[in-house]
């Protein structure tokens, strides 16, 4: 699997394209990346992480699901057709449904936005610290 992984990285990285992407083991610590401090859009994966983190300020009683949500222009930047517009609200529990369900991006980046990114980086940072306590001591 390892070399697999090698391969695959080390032929994106040699056409030259638009791919970028950024992955580390925590049990390991190998980790890989490609174009890392470009800006691009987010792909879909991290939306359960996005949704969890929602889900537990909901728990902590610091957002409620009933809360209203305003899409602004930088969340929409990336909508297709479909999608929410500039302008649109609705509720927390609303954009989770458009999230998951429609894979909705303004959606997406508005509840990003309502989190904070830095939030949900040091949630999951702090999350696979507990479950590898040895590495992160």
């Amino acid at each position: 699997m390892k070399t697999s992984w090698t391969r695959s990285a080390r032929s994106w990285r040699d056409t030259g394209s638009e791919w970028g992407w950024w992955w580390s083991r925590v049990d390991t610590g190998v980790h890989s990346q490609q174009h890392e401090q470009r800006l691009f859009a987010a792909a879909s994966v991290y939306t359960l992480a996005l949704a969890h983190e929602v889900l537990r300020q909901v728990d902590l009683q610091a957002l409620a699901l009933n809360q209203p949500l305003t899409i602004e222009p930088l969340d929409a930047f990336e909508s297709e057709s479909t999608d929410l517009a500039v302008g649109d609200v609705l509720t927390l529990r609303q954009a989770l449904e458009h999230m998951l369900a429609d894979s909705s991006n303004a959606s997406a980046y508005a509840l990003m936005r309502t989190v904070g990114r830095g939030q949900l980086n040091a949630e999951r940072g702090t999350r696979a610290c507990r479950k590898q306590a040895s590495r992160c001591s």
